[in-house]
């Protein structure tokens, strides 16, 4: 610190220790089960869409009725900043870091996998402080002050595992296909109407993920009494659309199964199963023609696409005065997010504990 000029130098380390919990509640009601599953007829019969979710032969993708929990360390935050301004009513700061993973990847066996922490992405930090004093009423040892910070994340691009669709064809990942020609055949010569391979387990990949960019702004108004401290806020953030590519290129092979199997194939086949194109089918020894290619990934089906959250938030605190100051403070948030970004985040309440030491 250059006491002279009130400007100094800062350094700071932090993580956040979190619990996720993520449930799924899927509800089904059967009104007619046809009989129930024919296992006799076809060994990978399912009497339930609950059932069909969470096959043993699938690799990747199951969605599993119920909730999963992960508690851990995230990403750890190595910031070096600048006082600016340091005084009586302002102050003004700016910051540089690194983000350093900790965390773990999905592995995508599961649809929702709780995690904590960005997925084991590297990333670089950038961000400011500023606040002045609104009114200050030291007979009663009030103060109020507005505050304003600026926090921008630029994530680097890592290997990730994700399921890809078919493009114009949503879920299309589930569909059945024949992993090559020669799987094909020998559904052929053994007039097998069943039998396939789970496409969730082909058209899951490695892929490059490169999440880009981040922005949270965050104004927020401080009432301090005395060693009491109550401030609520507002939160924008903002994150770009994550950019995906194969890790490798896709190796033709696989082939929609047609309805009828036995080695015949359906290359416009949907996962809604409409009655005209279930239909289709195309011999075995046309299976050249029915081969998936590698632009008919629809890879903005692995991305998480760009997100607007907004949040409203409450925070009280206490401050002992010793030789190394100490805080405690307990807060709570709500965040919600308009309509057309209603697929990329939740609403959600949160609830989060902090304290500190300053030396």
């Amino acid at each position: 610190r250059k006491k002279e000029q009130n400007r100094g130098w800062w350094l700071s380390a932090s993580t956040v220790l979190q619990y996720v919990r993520n449930a799924i509640g899927v509800s089904e009601h059967i009104i007619n089960d046809g009989g129930g599953a024919t296992v006799a007829a076809d060994p990978l019969a399912v009497d339930s869409m609950l059932t069909a979710f969470d096959q043993k032969s699938w690799k990747f993708g199951h969605i599993v009725q119920g909730s999963r929990e992960k508690t851990g360390f995230a990403d750890i935050e190595f910031r070096v900043g600048y006082e600016w301004l340091s005084c009586t009513p302002y102050h003004l700061e700016s910051y540089v870091g690194l983000l350093i993973p900790t965390s773990d990847k999905a592995n995508g066996h599961m649809l929702f996998q709780p995690l904590v922490g960005n997925g084991k992405h590297w990333g670089f930090l950038f961000g400011s402080r500023a606040g002045f004093d609104v009114a200050d009423y030291p007979d009663y040892g009030i103060h109020i002050r507005m505050e304003i910070a600026n926090h921008t994340q630029f994530l680097l691009g890592d290997h990730q595992i994700r399921a890809l669709d078919l493009k114009n064809r949503p879920w299309s990942r589930y569909l059945e296909l024949y992993a090559d020609q020669a799987h094909a055949e020998q559904a052929a010569l053994f007039n097998d109407v069943y039998g396939a391979t789970p496409g969730i387990n082909i058209l899951t990949r490695q892929v490059t993920v490169k999440p880009g960019i981040s922005n949270t702004v965050n104004t927020a108004g401080v009432i301090t009494w005395r060693k009491l401290h109550l401030e609520g806020g507002y939160n924008v953030y903002v994150r770009s659309a994550d950019s995906v590519s194969l890790c490798k290129p896709w190796q033709e092979g696989p082939a929609i199964k047609s309805l009828g199997g036995k080695g015949q194939t359906n290359p416009v086949r949907t996962i809604a199963g409409q009655a005209l194109i279930e239909q289709i089918s195309v011999p075995v020894v046309d299976y050249q023609s029915s081969l998936i290619r590698e632009s008919d990934l629809d890879l903005q089906t692995a991305t998480h696409p760009c997100t607007l959250l907004q949040t409203v938030y409450g925070v009280l605190g206490y401050t002992w005065d010793t030789p190394h100051p100490l805080f405690l403070s307990a807060g709570g948030s709500y965040m919600f997010t308009n309509a057309a970004h209603a697929t990329a985040a939740l609403p959600r309440w949160m609830v989060w504990g902090k304290w500190g030491i300053a030396f």
